[in-house]
């Protein structure tokens, strides 16, 4: 595997993994029933990987039934299995097989804070705050050292630098005192 596909891959693992590290799953298909049970074709978007998830039939409908729950969590009631297609939900593995994972459901011991992990997401936290700093902050005290006159010109020329000043001091303050994650937004606006 090339350094690009692995990078592409673990780019793909931290997308796509919730904050209590299960990883998400979209309904690729139309499910269809055989033998008496549901068959859900799914994408793991982690991985890439293709497999379907097979339920029971619920002969109630009651939570106890894991198809009944899937449909519930996606805002579904019992009309809602054909409209389960480019659907995404949380998944935890059992037994070597993928399950939908509901509500706070418990995360696997090895994947509970997991200091690697953290130090790995603060630290392209802190990238993300020094690029922002080095673009914005940086020429703009350039920009003052070079003289005061010029930066209130410019100020008065454009005034969404000041704007985008503000934000971008905002944003590191924030960083500083864990208030935002730059992948929580990157993660709104897409």
């Amino acid at each position: 595997m090339s350094d690009d596909a692995v990078t592409e891959q673990l780019v793909r693992t931290y997308d796509h993994t919730d904050e209590v590290g299960r990883a998400t799953v979209e309904v690729v298909a139309s499910p269809y029933e055989s033998d008496g049970r549901l068959h859900v074709p799914i994408e793991l978007l982690t991985t890439g990987e293709r497999t379907t998830m097979t339920f029971e039939l619920p002969h109630a409908w009651t939570e106890s039934y894991p198809l009944v729950r899937l449909l519930e969590s996606v805002g579904y009631g019992p009309g809602g299995v054909e409209m389960l297609v480019g659907e995404r939900f949380a998944v935890v593995r059992r037994g070597g097989e993928l399950r939908p994972a509901f509500g706070s459901e418990q995360v696997p011991e090895r994947d509970r804070e997991d200091p690697l992990r953290e130090t790995v997401a603060r630290a392209g936290e802190y990238t993300a705050a020094v690029a922002v700093f080095t673009l914005v902050i940086v020429p703009g005290a350039i920009v003052a050292a070079l003289s005061a006159t010029m930066l209130f010109a410019a100020v008065l020329v454009t005034p969404g630098l000041v704007g985008s000043l503000a934000i971008t001091a905002a944003m590191l303050v924030a960083l500083v005192t864990r208030r935002w994650r730059p992948r929580d937004t990157l993660a709104r606006a897409g």
